[in-house]
Formats: structure tokens, sequence, C-alpha cells
């Protein structure tokens, strides 16, 4: 490090020292925020998805980052939770009637119908082919057919990394099927050492 003309030696002495405050920030929690909530819903969403819950995810967006803003109370982090977890709740049942209900005609129609009313008109009455088919899904084998995936979620808030760290949200997933085993973790580390 000290034979002349090093080019550590020659860079510590040319830069510039600037004040912490105009240096850019290490960890931006705003964009890792948008970046996680990018990756968990909007990766995973379908446009009809995106349509019926787009909203609620720009408020959780806003939502989250007042909560960055708020000293990191576990109680505005909370309301995000919830938030989340109805969009997440959306999406897996629209999911699930779509998936229930192949082979009826306008089905995405329909589908939003029994997720948005109370009562919903069954295309062509009694009679007609989307009544056939909920009958015949709902007499078979006790009701419902076997799950072909089951999903395993664990949420907890724990400190992170160490016993004095604050308690943050924890999320792990694990996805089983014939052909998939799939486990993903979201978890979050106190990076505010007191």
């Amino acid at each position: 490090m000290r034979i002349k003309d090093n080019l550590w030696q020659e860079a510590w002495a040319t830069c510039k020292p600037v004040p912490a405050r105009r240096q850019r920030r290490l960890f931006d929690e705003t964009r890792e925020a948008e970046r996680l909530l990018h990756q968990l819903l909007v990766e995973e969403l379908e446009p009809d998805d995106l349509a019926a819950v787009g909203q609620q995810l720009g408020e959780a967006a806003r939502r989250l980052q007042s909560a960055a803003k708020a000293d990191w109370e576990a109680s505005a982090y909370s309301a995000v939770g919830e938030l989340l977890a109805r969009c997440e709740h959306h999406v897996l049942r629209r999911r699930s009637l779509v998936l229930k209900l192949e082979g009826v005609q306008d089905k995405d129609k329909f589908v939003q119908q029994l997720i948005g009313g109370a009562e919903v008109a069954v295309p062509g009455g009694a009679n007609g082919g989307a009544a056939r088919h909920l009958e015949k899904m709902l007499t078979a084998r006790q009701g419902l057919p076997p799950p072909v995936t089951k999903e395993y979620i664990l949420r907890v808030t724990c400190a992170r990394p160490g016993p004095g760290s604050r308690p943050l949200a924890q999320r792990l997933r694990c996805l089983i099927s014939d052909q998939l085993f799939r486990v993903t973790a979201s978890l979050s580390q106190d990076t505010m050492f007191s």
C-alpha cells in the first residue's frame, strides 16, 4: 500500500470529502420495499389480478413508505401486512374459481361477479352449462376435487440478526405438489444498531 504511485493512495488523495447527508444512501428502504412488493406480487399476478387489486397495492406501497418514515413502528407495518393479505386472498380466490370453472362460457365475467357480489345469477339459468358444471363439481367426491398443490405459509415477527434487534416481519412459504417442492423466504433484518 505504501509503494510509490499506488492506485489506492492516489484515489484516497484525490477524492473530495462529501458530508454524509449528501452521500447516496447505502440502503434505500423505499426502493427495496417496492422491489420486494414487485417480486412478491406483481411478478406473480395476471392482468385480471392487477385490475382487481392494483389500487390496494398502490395503497400498500404508500402505507409502506409512511411506515418507513414512522421510525419503524410495528403498528404501521401491521396495517400494510393486512392490506397485502387481503390482496393475496382476493387473487387466490379468483384463481381457484377460474380453475374450478374451466369450460364454462363467459367464465371470467362469472368469476368476477362471484367474487364481487353476494348473490350472482348463473349464466344460462338452472339448466345452463354453468349450472351443470357447478352441480357436477359440487356433487363429485363430497364437494371438491383433491388439491393439486399444498401451500404452507408461516408468518412470524422476530428479532434478527440478534436478540437486541427490533422485531420485524418474517415469512416462509412452502409449495408441495407431485412435480414441485419450493421453499421461499422473505426475511427482514434490523439494520439500525442501537
